[in-house]
């Protein structure tokens, strides 16, 4: 957190909201220094004995927050050196939504693929949006972390919207309502957040409730993508819960399957998706293209 709070500069105009999600003692002592020292700092407690989720906490932020503009950030991550230019520069246009470029690197400083894709897809949406910027949309839904993007509070706001009050997944509605609500998209090619990728990250735990929680937030997902006039092609699948599940139970799996069936998400892409991949991959094409023709439909 201390490094995340570095990488902020130090000026009137930037408000900074912490959440401390029902930390211990140790960790509280730390954060009155970390106030102390940051003039535009303010903690807001979870005084309960246990932690509400980051869904929870970004709500709160969004409540307490006085500025035009909302960022999110992770405790464990930080901003890149142009980030606040780039902030700067973008918020004198009057877009409702900019959606950013990110890095990722390991604990040890290496560099980390787990952000590729995302990026493939931000520089799609951003070609796409110089000739056709209604179908940067159907792109956008599946960039669901809330960092790395600008979003206008009165957008959040004048439609009550919400992040999810749980533990995981709690994003994926947040981002698609945003999707559906924001009339001035901008897209920009500029790395503004550095994404620490390690082992103790929320993407990585592996236990019954977060799959749970998971599996039902991506048919929450799918129920309202389904009435969006963007949406075509750009559906998840359910398949991938489908198959962890096993490890818990065969009961768990027809469970998903059945909910998968009454609900309009889908247990898989076209078949025909995948044999052209398989096709693609034998004539050496980008992964991340495969990848995308996989998602979309679409060649790039």
């Amino acid at each position: 957190l201390a490094q995340l709070l570095s990488t902020i500069p130090k000026r009137k105009d930037i408000e900074i909201l912490v959440v401390d999600d029902a930390s211990d003692g140790s960790t509280k002592e730390k954060l009155l220094i970390l106030e102390a020292e940051t003039p535009q700092l303010t903690i807001l407690y979870n005084h309960d004995k246990d932690p509400k989720g980051a869904g929870w906490g970004r709500n709160q932020g969004i409540f307490k927050a006085s500025g035009k503009y909302l960022i999110f950030a992770d405790s464990d991550d930080f901003f890149s050196q142009e980030a606040f230019t780039e902030f700067d520069a973008v918020t004198r246009n009057n877009y409702d939504f900019v959606v950013f470029k990110t890095r990722s690197i390991t604990a040890n400083g290496q560099k980390s693929g787990r952000t590729n894709f995302l990026n493939f897809l931000i520089e799609e949406a951003a070609n796409i949006q110089e000739n056709k910027p209604v179908s940067t949309k159907k792109i956008l839904t599946k960039i669901d972390a809330p960092w790395a993007k600008l979003i206008s509070k009165s957008l959040i706001v004048d439609h009550n919207i919400e992040f999810e009050e749980i533990h995981y997944s709690n994003d994926v509605l947040f981002n698609l309502q945003v999707l559906m609500h924001a009339k001035h998209i901008n897209i920009s090619r500029s790395i503004v957040y550095v994404v620490l990728d390690h082992d103790s990250s929320l993407i990585k735990v592996q236990n019954e409730d977060m799959l749970d929680q998971r599996f039902d937030a991506c048919i929450r997902f799918n129920n309202v993508l389904a009435a969006q006039e963007f949406s075509k092609n750009a559906h998840s699948i359910t398949a991938g819960y489908i198959l962890n599940a096993k490890k818990y139970s065969w009961l768990k799996m027809l469970s998903f399957i059945r909910k998968t069936a009454k609900s309009k998400a889908k247990l898989m892409y076209p078949l025909h998706r995948y044999f052209i991949a398989f096709i693609m991959k034998l004539a050496g094409a980008d992964p991340l293209k495969i990848r995308f023709y996989v998602v979309f439909g679409e060649r790039v």
